[in-house]
């Protein structure tokens, strides 16, 4: 049959999307989201390689939510990723960019989050939201979505090492980003404790 060309979804700063995007709000993209959802209308963008895809989708998956975590985690990547011989040179400069670059094509972390998917074949895989119809990561090991939150969770990390600790490298540099963020917003904190 004749496959139809989906184009992309770009929440650019200058779409109805891209200025909810800027402030910690709620994204109008889960709303566009559900309303495609509740159509049955599949929504445009990327059709994902199945190889990475697994088991039955969520049903009370949130869309909103998820977007969010997955293609806004507002992390800039250390330039040691540009070591990752086999990534692509437009994705290692765009995991590397400040996080307002990335804001400019948020979308552009699916791609990152398959790679992290195939890598880490062993314990995640792409999973189809069924509200949604996009795919995203999830944790084989906790049967949940494989979230920044739930991946630096207490709970994933041991299941992980439990399992041989045998972490992607791209991930790698994600849960590094993650620990690095984490202990910012700790000192933050502790600056703010001490100052009131």
């Amino acid at each position: 049959g004749v496959v139809e060309k989906e184009e992309p979804i770009s929440l650019r700063l200058g779409s109805p999307y891209g200025s909810s995007l800027l402030n910690d709000g709620a994204s109008e993209a889960g709303t566009y989201s559900r309303q495609t959802a509740s159509t049955g209308e599949r929504p445009r963008g990327r059709n994902w390689d199945s190889s990475t895809s697994c088991g039955l989708p969520d049903p009370d998956a949130d869309y909103g939510r998820l977007s969010k975590s997955f293609c806004l985690p507002k992390l800039q990547l250390s330039d040691d990723v540009m070591e990752l011989r086999d990534i692509d040179l437009e994705l290692l400069e765009f995991l590397t960019a400040p996080v307002s670059v990335q804001l400019m094509d948020p979308e552009k972390w699916k791609e990152a989050w398959e790679l992290v998917c195939r890598e880490n074949s062993w314990w995640m895989c792409m999973r189809k939201d069924e509200k949604s119809g996009w795919e995203w990561p999830y944790c084989t090991l906790c049967s949940k979505w494989a979230e920044p939150s739930h991946l630096t969770s207490e709970p994933c990390r041991l299941k992980v090492k439990q399992h041989g600790d045998n972490i992607g490298p791209l991930l790698q540099e994600i849960l590094n980003a993650l620990d690095k963020k984490l202990e910012q917003r700790q000192s933050n904190a502790g600056m703010t404790d001490g100052a009131g």
